[in-house]
């Protein structure tokens, strides 16, 4: 199932849902309070009580039993992933998916056959790319990345390539909490699976605050791995995948629950993206 920006949109429109998100998350609106149970999905099960108010599916089927049901569920298998799917896609055709920010430069991220691609390699450099369209609270990320290409700088190189979300972009500020790969020179070793926040001025004026750094195998340019970024509440979890080593984890605590941008985030490497799937977890009960 692939769910664009545009299907998003449409889904909207279709179903006035103003500031919900799109694949059954529900939120509070000013009108809701009518008469008749609320159905904006028109499949004869109210809002109220509706599995995936924003897909119609009058049978309510929950294969895993998580109060998520299997039309609109991230992972239709996994009890312990209780969230609903927003977007999968595999980024190998432009879908539409990210925009332009004011803090970054368009024209370093392009649609390729392999994947969509970031193609700036500069000292200290910083470039973004964000999910259009929806701000979400908690999230679940996940996406295969590679390093294409990279250049040793200076003796303090610090090379990134993240999930971030909870983003806020402006043309003077930008602030984010970041998943991901590191190689940071004068650590030893230099390969870690981190949990950090962006903030700053962009593109390149930004601090970095590390929460937690786990040490790694290294990774070759070219190589897919898989990122994983789950956060909820105020705890993070990072979560880095290489073959044949496995996984490796960072975690961090008291994150600031707030709304933001879901996207992707390199520093001084050219990177690749593909298999993209982004979904928001719902209410607690």
């Amino acid at each position: 199932m692939i769910l664009n920006l545009r299907s998003a949109a449409l889904l909207c429109v279709l179903a006035a849902c103003g500031d919900a998100s799109v694949g059954g998350m529900q939120r509070a609106r000013p009108d809701a309070a009518e008469a008749q149970p609320e159905d904006v999905d028109n499949d004869g099960v109210a809002d109220a009580e509706d599995n995936c108010p924003r897909v119609a599916n009058a049978e309510q089927a929950d294969a895993d039993g998580d109060l998520v049901g299997d039309a609109c569920d991230c992972e239709p298998e996994d009890a312990g992933n209780d969230s609903f799917l927003v977007v999968d896609d595999d980024l190998l055709q432009d879908s539409g998916l990210f925009t332009p920010t004011q803090s970054f430069d368009p024209i370093n991220w392009r649609q390729e056959a392999g994947g969509y691609s970031q193609s700036r390699l500069a000292d200290q450099s910083n470039d973004a790319a964000l999910f259009q369209g929806l701000q979400m609270t908690d999230v679940y990320m996940r996406v295969t990345a590679a390093s294409t290409e990279i250049a040793n700088f200076d003796d303090q190189d610090m090379r990134q390539l993240l999930l971030v979300a909870r983003v806020s972009a402006l043309a003077d500020s930008y602030e984010a909490y970041g998943c991901g790969l590191e190689v940071v020179e004068g650590l030893l070793p230099t390969q870690k699976t981190t949990a950090l926040k962006f903030s700053g001025p962009p593109p390149d004026g930004l601090d970095v605050e590390v929460y937690e750094r786990t040490d790694r195998a290294a990774v070759q340019v070219n190589e897919d791995f898989e990122l994983e970024m789950i956060l909820r509440g105020n705890l993070m979890q990072c979560t880095a995948t290489l073959t044949p080593s496995g996984a490796t984890v960072a975690t961090a605590t008291e994150i600031p629950i707030k709304a933001g941008y879901v996207g992707l985030h390199t520093r001084e490497t050219k990177a690749l993206f593909k298999n993209l799937k982004v979904c928001e977890y719902r209410n607690a009960p």
